[in-house]
């Protein structure tokens, strides 16, 4: 009875380690999603502004992130949302 306690506490543990290994994997690759998705919109920006504006808008962008003490990970879940919205459209409306 010990040893198959043990073998379903050990089963259980790995469907554990599964599922948060899973649940990481699909937040890594909202992440990479959201910076595939911004970065060409960040340099599409970039290269334009001039047609409308004498001002960048990139240094304020960077600036806004660096001078807070937590900017990367806000950065972070700004990436994250992105993707989450980009696969939720790319899945959901077809």
């Amino acid at each position: 009875v010990k040893l198959f306690a043990k073998l379903l506490f050990l089963l259980y543990y790995y469907y554990e380690v599964f599922c948060l290994m899973s649940s990481l994997r699909n937040i890594l690759f909202d992440v990479i999603l959201g910076a595939l998705i911004l970065t060409p919109l960040l340099i599409f920006i970039h290269l334009t502004y001039s047609y409308f504006s004498n001002y960048s808008p990139i240094p304020s962008i960077y600036y806004f992130y660096v001078s807070m003490a937590f900017g990367p990970v806000y950065l972070i879940i700004n990436l994250y949302l992105t993707g989450i919205i980009a696969r939720f459209f790319s899945e959901k409306v077809r």
